[in-house]
């Protein structure tokens, strides 16, 4: 690895998809592995929060509708399934040069948390650098959906296809009209 201006260069490269859920991340992500791996690189695809079996049972206790987090601690538990899974999981394959596909990262506490949840992005930002190691995507891409209920139920049926529940996937409809409109501006105000 080299350090360059306070950010870390790495051999692989990491491809973020982010989005509002039911906007087709995952699949999207799986469909680039393959090809990637047709043309003989090697990849690896993961998800956040989760990708790494500590990151997976805060994910778990983030998804659950059984406890009804304070959203600063909700922040906090994204960031720290992101630092555990950067460390464990995508910056040994970078350093390796391993193509790193993952679904979602620091973008998502941004638009869900801070546009979503109405909480300080300044404050977002700098948890959001410190849980990645400061490692950055060399690509990020933003799925848009402007069906936001279509979405929704999509994801819905998503999560019962895989018994998995997610307490953001039944928020309401303003909560998500929100997300969209964060991923939007973070597309705005993040063009090269």
């Amino acid at each position: 690895t080299k350090k360059k201006r306070g950010i870390i260069r790495m051999k692989g490269k990491l491809v973020v998809l982010e989005g509002m859920v039911g906007c087709g991340k995952t699949t999207q992500r799986d469909i680039i592995k393959i090809d990637m791996e047709g043309k003989g690189h090697s990849v690896f695809a993961g998800r956040e929060p989760g990708g790494e079996p500590v990151a997976e049972e805060i994910r778990r206790l983030l998804l659950t509708k059984k406890y009804n987090l304070d959203t600063v601690a909700e922040v906090f538990l994204f960031e720290a399934a992101r630092a555990q899974y950067m460390a464990k999981e995508i910056i040994p394959r970078l350093e390796e040069g391993i193509i790193c596909i993952t679904d979602r990262s620091t973008p998502s506490t941004t638009a869900f948390q801070g546009y979503g949840r109405v909480e300080d992005l300044s404050k977002i930002a700098i948890l959001n650098k410190y849980a990645m190691h400061d490692v950055y995507a060399d690509l990020t891409l933003i799925l848009d959906v402007e069906d936001i209920e279509s979405a929704l139920r999509r994801a819905r049926k998503a999560s019962q296809q895989i018994k998995e529940e997610d307490k953001f996937e039944n928020m309401e409809l303003g909560y998500h009209r929100r997300v969209r409109e964060g991923y939007r501006e973070i597309a705005r105000t993040h063009e090269g």
